[in-house]
Parts: structure tokens; sequence; C-alpha cells
């Protein structure tokens, strides 16, 4: 939760600071990310177990054998299969508050089944390399027919699940972040008994593709040293000039 206000701090906000950062030391990032039509109910760890569908999207991203498979800018598709259909058993009776009524959207092509003995997807896969002013617009999947971009899912956190500056109430003022908002509320965890809330899963998901860019670590290394090397002066009594 911390994280998802930090990054709404750093790239969402109406005033971003990082990206006014980046804009006033002309600095350009470009992030890796993997866009897919998964639909984001499978993205709640419902049940226990060392393997999770996001361990996927990650190593298309970072183990190089996996990597390979995925060429940049092409769509690929995986299956994901759940052996039993345990911790999917509220859920698959809802049908109505996760099955995409357009699914001759193409972007969604194949739409989960979250019904019967083994839950299931066929998911597109496609991993791409965009600057990071554009990061945020990145789909990471769907929920019913409305796609759910990484700057919605972590300012939804942010706001509506206890981030640093919670409010339950506020939407956004675009309506088309609106929707994917009220989508959002609606869908996930309505019993409130999944392990991880979906939400935080794909929060996780985006630190990892921001802090394995050399880029951003670099960034973040520097701050590190410069806010140790301030707070050392300060303690000091030592004048802070530019």
């Amino acid at each position: 939760m911390l994280c998802s206000a930090s990054l709404r701090a750093l790239l969402f906000d109406d005033k971003p600071v990082l990206i006014g950062f980046m804009k006033h030391h002309g600095l350009s990032i470009e992030i890796e990310a993997t866009e897919t039509n998964l639909g984001l109910a499978f993205l709640s760890k419902l049940v226990p177990g060392e393997l999770h569908l996001s361990d996927m999207l990650i190593q298309v991203l970072l183990n190089p054998d996996i990597r390979d498979r995925f060429p940049l800018d092409q769509k690929m598709q995986s299956f994901f299969v759940h052996e039993d259909a345990i911790g999917f058993e509220s859920i698959s009776q809802r049908p109505d508050i996760w099955y995409p009524k357009d699914v001759e959207n193409r972007q969604i092509n194949s739409p989960p089944v979250l019904a019967g003995k083994t839950p299931h997807q066929l998911v597109d896969i496609t991993r791409c390399r965009v600057s990071l002013t554009e990061w945020g617009k990145v789909r990471i999947g769907f929920l019913r027919e409305i796609a759910i971009t990484r700057r919605n899912m972590v300012t939804y956190v942010a706001n509506e699940l206890g981030g640093v500056h919670y409010d339950p109430n506020r939407l956004p003022a675009n309506p088309e972040d609106a929707t994917q908002f009220k989508v959002l509320r609606t869908q996930y965890d309505w019993e409130n008994d999944a392990i991880m809330h979906a939400g935080l899963v794909g929060v996780a998901v985006c630190c990892i593709e921001l802090l394995t860019n050399p880029d951003v670590l670099g960034l973040l290394n520097a701050m590190e040293k410069f806010h140790d090397q301030r707070q050392g002066r300060l303690m000091k009594g030592e004048k802070l000039t530019l």
C-alpha cells in the first residue's frame, strides 16, 4: 500500500515528482513491461502455494530462457490452468461481474473461464518497452470488457485500499479512469477471502518492472546517497547549500 502511494506521487499525480525531475534534467527512461488480456480475477492470490500467475509475467521480463520466447512487441500466448477450482467457488457463481459482455472485442481475444473444475485462460502476452511517461498507460489486463492500466491499478490501491492518502470516495476526474475504478470496486475480493488482493499483486508487478530498470535503480541509489549525506550535514548543524 505504501508503494502504491509512492508510485502515485512519483508518476501519476497532477504534478508527478519523478516525471518533473526527468523533464527538468532532460532524462529519458524506458521501462519494459508485459501487456496482457489477462482476466484480472486471476491476479488475486486465492489459494496457498509457491507459484502464482504473476510469476510468469515477471519471468517473461527477467528469465533469459523465457524472455527469448517473447520477442519485443510481438503478441505471444500462454495457457494458464488451475488444476482444481479451490478458491474460485464464490467467483465462479458470479459471471455477471467478471465475464466480458463484449466477447467479440479483439483485445480480449480469449476470455477467462473461472467456472468448472479447471479455471483457465489462453492469455495474450506482449513484452513491450515504453517511456516512463507512457508506462502507466500499459494495460495489465481486463475486468469484464474494461481494460485496466497500470496507472489506474496503482492509484486504485492507493486511494481505495488504504494507501497513505486513502480516500475511498474519490474517483478520478477523467471518465475513462473513473470507469476503471468503478469496475475495480465491484470485482475484487467481495467476500474478503483472498490471501492477497489482486491490486496488491499488480502493484508488486509494477514495482519489479521499475526496480529492475538500471536507470531507475541508478536514480534510487543516487538519491539514497544524497539523502544520507544531507542527513549527516543536518546532524552536524551545517548549512545546506545548492
